[in-house]
């Protein structure tokens, strides 16, 4: 959660942050017409994309807090394969996530998990969704 009060409040509002590209992530999911939406929600001026972008813009080091993995990390890491997954795409223009995702996927246990075969692509979400 950090070592500071500066990091951990900066750990509570990452958190906070990805949580609202989750939220945007679910509305997409399980809101009606995910055909229709899915288009806008990733265009520039899209919310997915726009949440996308400040990320990519927020990230300075190797990690949310710099060169310190925390808890949002983990999260981010989530919602920004969820959403590659959705439209591979969406990172295109966004290299400081891309080298983020390298990086969590090289952690040993992680990349040991997605070499098991436990490991599962899909689905991300329950069957009331249009995008599972």
């Amino acid at each position: 959660w950090g070592d500071t009060p500066e990091e951990m409040a900066l750990t509570d509002q990452n958190i906070d942050q990805v949580m609202d590209l989750r939220n945007q992530f679910v509305r997409l999911c399980y809101g009606a017409n995910f055909d229709g939406n899915v288009e806008r929600v990733y265009a520039k001026t899209g919310p997915i994309k726009r949440l996308i972008d400040q990320f990519e813009e927020q990230l300075t080091g190797d990690w949310m807090l710099g060169s310190k993995i925390t808890a949002p990390d983990f999260h981010l890491y989530e919602m920004l394969d969820q959403n590659r997954i959705c439209r591979p795409d969406c990172l295109d223009d966004c290299p400081k996530l891309q080298q983020f995702i390298a990086r969590f996927e090289a952690l040993p246990a992680i990349a040991e998990y997605k070499a098991s075969d436990r490991y599962q692509e899909r689905p991300l979400n329950n069957p009331t969704a249009g995008f599972r």
